[in-house]
């Protein structure tokens, strides 16, 4: 799992020119696992604190946006 896992944070980080990465590695309240795997990027307001700990708005991508970056997260992840 820690394979697929590290195959996905190089992708994210291919896609999104991330400087670290974060991972969380949860499941605590129903018996699962689940990975967070966040990138950290060069105008993160707090890069060392936790993502989830900073406010900030939600942001709605366009669906072109968000079919761009998918498609972007799809090529990392096939080379």
């Amino acid at each position: 799992m820690i394979d697929v896992v590290s195959r996905v944070a190089q992708a994210l980080a291919a896609a999104y020119g991330a400087r670290k990465m974060n991972y969380a590695l949860l499941g605590n309240q129903i018996p699962h696992v689940h990975w967070h795997v966040l990138p950290r990027l060069a105008g993160d307001p707090a890069p060392s604190d936790p993502v989830w700990s900073v406010r900030h708005a939600p942001l709605r991508l366009a669906p072109a946006e968000l079919a761009a970056r998918a498609a972007a997260i799809r090529e990392a992840l096939s080379a």
